[in-house]
């Protein structure tokens, strides 16, 4: 016997044993999302996402990769700078 799960936002609904009737053929992976309702709840819009049980190999996959190049974060702004610049600017008016 195999398994279908049921799932709403990652929590478990249910799951429920099923006979698939010819076992030895491969079935794959599958998610199946329920987007919404149509036609007045009539029906339900689904999108689908299938999953490989191989991934196409890519020329030159094998070959080792470069070390990535660090790279250094600009400077942040201290507290009071931020603090400065958060304040809107007034002219000798007062406004803008």
């Amino acid at each position: 016997m195999s398994k279908l799960f049921v799932r709403q936002g990652f929590s478990p609904l249910f799951d429920v044993a099923v006979k698939i009737e010819n076992p030895e053929e491969p079935l794959g992976t599958h998610v199946f999302t329920a987007m919404e309702f149509q036609s007045e709840g009539a029906a339900i819009r689904w999108t689908v996402v299938s999953i490989p049980d191989e991934f196409p190999r890519i020329e030159d996959a094998t070959k080792e990769r470069e070390a990535p190049v660090k790279q250094t974060a600009l400077s942040v702004p201290s507290t009071r700078q931020s603090q400065r610049c958060a304040q809107p600017h007034r002219n000798a008016t007062g406004y803008g």
